[in-house]
């Protein structure tokens, strides 16, 4: 879905997910960028969440993760809400034809967690305008 506001920027959101029960090193999803963007939010959510261990989910551009550390998208075990690590660059900028994935990385297990969910919010960069940092865990324009 795109929406552009008055006064704003242009704004693409991209949902991921898999439903069902999780594994190890499954593609959520995979995209072509469209135009010159910067990430502008993510929201993640499990269905069921995984009862010994993290769920851990990665979002990489070009193969590389844009997390800086260890923690990307964590989920401690039996929670179905996320932590969200460092970005490498914040916002992280991706250029027209980039390749942007989403893998699980780790699951916990006993049970198994199910149903990833997971929304990018992107924003087309126009000129050298470039908003501040991305947001975790919403979507909306309410922390701007």
């Amino acid at each position: 879905m795109s929406i552009c506001l008055k006064e704003r920027g242009e704004f693409e959101d991209f949902g991921a997910g898999s439903p069902g029960t999780l594994t190890t090193s499954a593609v959520c999803g995979i995209y072509c960028i469209p135009f010159a963007c910067q990430l502008k939010g993510v929201l993640a959510r499990l269905g069921a969440a995984g009862g010994t261990q993290a769920t851990i989910v990665d979002v990489q551009k070009n193969a590389s993760s844009i997390f800086s550390g260890g923690t990307k998208i964590n989920f401690a075990a039996s929670s179905t809400t996320p932590t969200y690590g460092a970005l490498t660059t914040n916002p992280t900028q991706f250029a027209k034809g980039d390749v942007v994935k989403i893998v699980v990385t780790q699951v916990g297990s006993t049970p198994a967690p199910a149903d990833l969910a997971l929304a990018l919010n992107i924003q087309r960069l126009r000129g050298v305008y470039v908003v501040g940092g991305m947001v975790t865990d919403t979507l909306g324009l309410e922390n701007e």
